[in-house]
């Protein structure tokens, strides 16, 4: 009798692998992981850095091991079917990908390989991590003077490659305005060309990058590049002068509203109400 009720427990306590699996979503649980999946860009890693690839593997396999079928088409709708997810929300991407975050790598240039790696990768939040990774190992990445050029160039890549605004915006204003901030002798001459180039993602970096600046923001470098695209017709760009205005307007209003109110004829109306959203007197 004691030895069919230890059994019965074992079997009322037994938890299948997709009740796991759900646990791990809504806990701090460590993530599992699936041996079997691989880099679908294996082939391309030949003299790429060791650490850099098997820290790309172990977080491949943990958000494909952890994938939500459910949320991975809304997702993907979201962003108008230009990338594929694998259905993972913020804080549970973040929640599960802890572990790799938190593993340093000796040196920018396997830094810039774990994120070549990852950006390769079709799922989207693969391109997240690396902008989250960029981010928190930015003093070890970017504080270098002689990493500036093939930093600058590889964060031109990232804004160039898979382009659509959620990573364009984080690279801008985390990534290449700090670069820049740190390093303004090399930085201000390439966004001299960025805000002229072909490119309209490159060109929305250029107005971006102050976002964060504050009371250190070059005001003569915003307000000119505000006007050298002031005509143009692409939303995206007229949202991102409205924006890189509005979060200056929090610091100096008074220059920002001398500045639309002189220039209001030349900018879009989309550009002038963003800017002025918070401004009295209107």
């Amino acid at each position: 009798m004691g030895k069919r009720k230890r059994a019965l427990s074992k079997s009322k306590t037994k938890s299948t692998p997709d009740s796991k699996r759900r646990k791990r979503n809504n806990d701090n649980s460590p993530a599992i992981i699936d041996k079997n999946v691989k880099l679908s860009n294996a082939d391309m890693l030949v003299g790429t850095s060791k650490n850099a690839v098997k820290l790309a593997h172990n977080l491949v396999q943990i958000f494909s091991k952890n994938k939500n079928n459910r949320e991975a088409p809304l997702m993907k709708k979201y962003v108008r079917g230009k990338f594929d997810f694998f259905g993972l929300k913020a804080p549970i991407r973040k929640t599960l990908a802890k572990e790799c975050m938190n593993t340093k790598l000796s040196s920018p240039g396997e830094i810039r390989d774990l994120a070549s790696i990852l950006w390769s990768e079709p799922e989207r939040e693969l391109q997240y991590f690396v902008v989250d990774y960029l981010i928190k190992h930015f003093k070890y990445f970017g504080d270098e003077k002689a990493e500036f050029e093939p930093n600058v160039n590889f964060v031109k890549h990232l804004l160039t490659t898979k382009s659509w605004w959620d990573t364009v915006d984080a690279l801008s204003s985390n990534i290449l305005g700090r670069l820049v901030q740190t390093h303004p002798l090399m930085g201000k001459p390439v966004l001299e060309d960025w805000i002229n180039d072909d490119n309209m993602w490159l060109r929305r970096a250029a107005i971006l990058h102050q976002i964060k600046y504050k009371e250190k923001t070059d005001e003569e470098m915003l307000f000119r590049f505000c006007c050298a695209r002031a005509q143009e017709q692409e939303f995206f760009i007229q949202k991102a002068i409205g924006w890189a205005l509005r979060s200056y307007a929090w610091t100096n209003g008074a220059a920002v509203k001398k500045f639309l109110l002189k220039n209001k004829q030349n900018f879009s109306k989309l550009s002038y109400q963003e800017a002025a959203k918070h401004l009295s007197g209107m």
